[in-house]
């Protein structure tokens, strides 16, 4: 007799401040089935006839690239978010008038990204879990395509094992150029994948509280880490962050 086992629900709270509210109205986080893109849509149907040659097959048949499309959770793009750059100088304007990006030495990770500019996307969620969870950090390239003008790269995070929560910023590689380019992040257009680690069925609420959104801000603004020498302290400082994404 062959047992199925009901896969475990991970509750997943992702929440703004006030001033972010319509974030959470109009581009709430969501289930990675939710942005499926129109090009796999648009796919022909696969046939059942198990003769038929597998080259004619084409990525509905994939299991790699079925399951991943159908795995984690998207945070998609809160605001159009324009960028100019150049050798010399970059500037960007959010629609929203209230988001805003910061820019990474690239120091922070040297010899990776010479020649780049290193913008850091500041996300208004903070995202809890209720239990201790990995998530992976990935580029959404199944869904938002392959003709972007920047580059993410990807990362993983545990949740603090005490109060659940990560933040959910991301990075944006900017090649610099002698030539003047400007680019258009587009309003819903997916800039993460999350994916945590294990096999779950998830369930989200996004919402505003704005009390728990300062509470935990403050928490991942101060996360505790160690020192060289094994000596618990906190890293307050921001030249002395060891993990940008949050």
């Amino acid at each position: 007799m062959l047992f199925f086992l009901k896969k475990p629900v991970l509750h997943i709270d992702c929440f703004v401040d006030e001033k972010h509210a319509y974030v959470a109205e109009y581009s709430p986080i969501e289930l990675s089935t939710k942005f499926i893109p129109s090009w796999f849509k648009h796919l022909p149907p696969n046939s059942n006839d198990p003769f038929e040659s597998i080259c004619l097959k084409n990525a509905k048949t994939c299991p790699g690239i079925n399951t991943f499309l159908r795995t984690g959770f998207i945070l998609p793009m809160w605001s159009d978010l324009a960028i100019e750059w150049s050798l010399e100088h970059y500037k960007w304007q959010y629609a929203d008038q209230i988001s805003y990006v910061f820019q990474e030495e690239n120091t922070l990770i040297d010899g990776f990204a010479d020649n780049h500019y290193i913008l850091k996307i500041i996300s208004p969620w903070i995202i809890s879990f209720a239990k201790p969870t990995g998530v992976l950090f990935t580029d959404p390239a199944y869904f938002s395509g392959l003709n972007q003008f920047y580059k993410t790269i990807p990362a993983c995070l545990t949740s603090l094992s005490k109060h659940n929560v990560i933040g959910s910023h991301q990075f944006l590689f900017l090649q610099k150029n002698k030539i003047t380019q400007k680019g258009i992040i587009r309003h819903q257009q997916p800039l993460i994948q999350f994916i945590p680690l294990g096999d779950y069925n998830y369930k989200i609420k996004c919402h505003v509280d704005s009390k728990k959104y300062n509470t935990y801000n403050s928490i991942l603004s101060n996360r505790v880490a160690f020192s060289s020498n094994g000596i618990v302290k906190r890293l307050i400082d921001n030249k002395k962050r060891l993990c940008p994404f949050n």
